[in-house]
């Protein structure tokens, strides 16, 4: 026979249950919501800064648009940086909701991705500002071989571009945690030949 005194304390428990958790589901939604136009509101506006500062263009003389489009990436540079900022503003409201309703699983991984966004966007950065730097460096570097009289001008302003962006890209590779120990043997293999060459 059915235990009809089992079944209702079961019930009773289970609305119990339900009960304490409605309040917390919904600070959770609340949460969610406002996470949500607070990010999309500051992505809005750091698009449309980018797009008065003329972040495009940066991105097309730094190299970076082309990669974007030979990676088949439709969205603009400044469509790209406004959705990684949404998502590391949002996920860090969705990491309080998860810690809310208690889903401790879910936490840690969360929180590792969230710790590794910033670190994606000032990696984007100092690559963006490195490559302008290097190109910069570079022409400066061959006007001024060229005013001495020196035949391979242009090899010079390439040379110190290329050995610049190396430094730049294990700088950026370390920024992200990746082992950048085969980028830096090359540096300074290429460093060495340089300066065996200019004795």
């Amino acid at each position: 026979m059915i235990d009809l005194d089992v079944l209702q304390t079961a019930f009773n428990n289970m609305i119990s249950s339900a009960l304490i958790f409605m309040p917390r589901l919904l600070t959770t939604v609340i949460i969610l919501l406002l996470g949500w136009a607070l990010s999309r509101l500051l992505a809005t506006l750091v698009k449309r800064l980018g797009e008065r500062l003329g972040l495009e263009s940066i991105l097309e003389r730094t190299g970076i648009k082309a990669g974007l489009e030979k990676a088949q990436i439709k969205r603009s540079g400044t469509e790209l940086l406004a959705t990684l900022l949404f998502w590391i503003i949002f996920l860090n409201f969705l990491l309080i909701g998860l810690e809310n309703l208690g889903l401790t699983a879910a936490v840690d991984p969360l929180r590792n991705l969230i710790a590794f966004l910033p670190r994606l966007l000032a990696a984007l950065a100092t690559l963006t500002a490195g490559v302008l730097l290097a190109q910069f460096l570079g022409r400066a570097a061959q006007a001024a071989m060229s005013s001495m009289g020196v035949d391979f001008h242009q090899e010079v302003g390439q040379g110190v571009n290329v050995l610049l962006i190396i430094m730049i890209v294990i700088v950026v590779l370390e920024q992200l945690g990746i082992d950048a120990t085969i980028m830096t043997s090359i540096f300074t293999t290429i460093t060495k030949i340089a300066d065996y060459k200019t004795t």
